[in-house]
């Protein structure tokens, strides 16, 4: 299902607001397999997943997903991103990502700013809300000139203990 905005400025250019994409997979091996046992099911049914795209005309754009185990009946996966795009000089993204198995929860957040068309900055962390910790920070930057461009990177990564 989309959403657009007819935008009229002497040309007529269409702009997509809102997508939604709702998708099921089906296992054709799975709902013919032979079982094995009296307590052994069927699960030909895939996840359920939901997508929803929201672009916002002033360089503000949402992307989010969801997948839902009708089988286990939990979510098993959620995502969402937050952008903001600012001007020409550069962009503010927060992410945050779940999932049960493994259970991982961590917000992500970037910040890239191209103070000259031809350097760009950025700096990227990671915190995990299940270790306490940010578990990653880098920083970026890359010089470009024409036809090539050399990217300078540094990452700090804390790997947390196993119990």
């Amino acid at each position: 299902y989309i959403i657009t905005k007819r935008i009229s400025d002497g040309s007529e250019v269409y702009h997509r607001l809102i997508e939604l994409i709702i998708f099921r997979d089906y296992n054709l091996i799975e709902a013919e397999r032979v079982l094995t046992s009296s307590t052994d099911k069927r699960k030909p049914w895939g996840l359920i997943t939901g997508q929803l795209r929201v672009t916002g005309e002033k360089g503000l754009r949402l992307n989010s997903e969801v997948r839902y185990d009708t089988y286990n009946n939990e979510t098993s996966y959620l995502s969402a991103d937050l952008e903001k795009k600012i001007s020409d000089i550069g962009s503010l993204k927060l992410s945050y990502r779940r999932t049960i198995i493994p259970k991982i929860s961590y917000l992500d957040a970037a910040i890239k700013i191209s103070p000259f068309k031809f350097l760009k900055l950025a700096y990227t962390t990671r915190y995990s809300s299940e270790e306490d910790l940010f578990l990653e920070s880098k920083y970026g930057i890359l010089f470009k000139h024409q036809c090539w461009e050399i990217t300078l990177s540094y990452s700090e990564r804390i790997i947390p203990r196993e119990n």
